[in-house]
């Protein structure tokens, strides 16, 4: 497999390939050339080459996390919130793996159709360790009942799709919401806000590796490592 630079400008080689490829003959849409220039590099597509180059996909990063802070500024009192100096591990996840800045866990969900086993992610480096993103449902999860100190079930976050273009409304109403909440404080909104911004930009990345997982594979971990209690 070949490397590349660290500070290299894919996006950039890419329409240069393109332009060049246009030149001979050859007209290609930019995700296919994308994936072909991926695949010279010895890459299965570019959504895994991002995967495994965190740095370059870095680069390329759009921040939409100061975006959703003003959007929901107006809404959000954190005062005589509940803020804790220590947010225990949740016991109800069980660890699987890292992947990139995320650590990735094994969630189970019961209903009369039959349990199913899925993804959460949290970033490493948050606060609370209260905030999760399931790719299955596409649903970010604060996991602060039956208490932010007990916690070890959670509150579905509903978006209607992390797209820029419907977070204005729905996130903005949803933190009407629950931003009167009293689990709802600092902390969590900037654990929220931080992976929401994460996940904007790792989406396809995700769907890749979340393949790796088949539901049999994560019912064997679950069940193997949960407490008695979640089985």
């Amino acid at each position: 497999m070949l490397t590349t630079k660290d500070n290299i400008d894919f996006k950039k080689v890419n329409k240069n390939l393109k332009r060049e490829l246009s030149e001979l003959g050859f007209n290609i849409q930019n995700q296919p050339c994308l994936n072909l220039l991926s695949r010279a590099l010895g890459y299965k597509n570019y959504n895994t080459y991002l995967g495994l180059n965190q740095e370059v996909s870095n680069i390329q990063r759009e921040s939409i996390r100061e975006y959703l802070i003003n959007e929901t500024g107006d809404y959000l009192d954190f005062k005589d919130k509940e803020y804790l100096s220590e947010y225990k591990e949740i016991e109800k996840v069980v660890y699987l793996t890292e992947f990139n800045i995320y650590n990735v866990f094994v969630d189970k969900e019961v209903s009369s159709n039959g349990d199913r086993y899925f993804l959460q992610f949290k970033l490493k480096k948050d606060e609370t360790k209260r905030v999760f993103f399931a790719p299955t449902y596409e649903t970010f999860s604060l996991f602060v009942n039956p208490s932010i100190e007990e916690a070890h079930d959670d509150d579905d976050f509903d978006i209607k799709g992390i797209e820029k273009e419907h977070l204005k409304n729905s996130f903005r109403d949803t933190i009407k919401h629950i931003g009167q909440k009293l689990f709802y404080n600092k902390e969590i909104h900037n654990d929220l806000v931080d992976l929401m911004d994460a996940i904007y930009n790792d989406r396809k990345v995700l769907s890749s590796f979340i393949k790796q997982y088949p539901e049999k594979v994560l019912k064997d971990k679950y069940d193997s490592l949960a407490p008695a209690f979640y089985q």
